[in-house]
């Protein structure tokens, strides 16, 4: 008699195991704001002004032979298109995944205050640990030309509004 719930089952299958995946928002369903001019870079949480609130967060690849420069300019400019004043910077890993650019946006569903709620790096957690050797950029390899990256990369990147 479990044959005629079968079908019933397999309509749930998908159900069961959407918890289990990384589902990203495209850049256009992301909270924006009017584009900045400038954006200052942060790679400690410590750094965040008092009344900023996070809008966006994601993973970001980047593909290989990026270098510290263009890592920079590409992540700038979409942090200035969304309306960002701040882009906090997280751990890097090799990406195993994907070579192409591209901003994996996780959330979050609402705006928040970034020193009152913020959690650590806990957006699409299950995809980032699945990913490579741990790399290091930070102040020292950030925006520098002479910093090449022979694989792809993924980013742990939050944007804030301080405004």
């Amino acid at each position: 008699m479990i044959r005629p719930h079968l079908p019933l089952f397999l309509l749930m299958i998908p159900v069961f195991f959407s918890g289990c995946s990384v589902t990203g928002k495209t850049a256009d369903a992301v909270k924006s704001y009017p584009p900045t001019t400038t954006v200052q870079t942060v790679f400690q949480y410590t750094q965040v002004p008092d009344q900023c609130r996070v809008f966006a967060e994601m993973l970001v690849t980047l593909p290989p032979e990026t270098t510290g420069d263009s890592m920079a300019a590409l992540i700038q400019s979409e942090a200035q298109t969304k309306g960002a004043d701040i882009l906090l910077i997280g751990r890097t890993r090799q990406s195993t995944d994907d070579d192409d650019l591209d901003f994996l946006y996780l959330g979050p569903k609402r705006e928040y205050n970034f020193k009152k709620e913020w959690a650590g790096w806990k957006s699409g957690f299950r995809k980032w640990g699945n990913q490579g050797e741990w790399v290091n950029i930070g102040y020292s390899e950030w925006g520098k030309a002479s910093i090449r990256y022979a694989d792809p990369l993924i980013m742990q990147v939050a944007f804030l509004r301080c405004r």
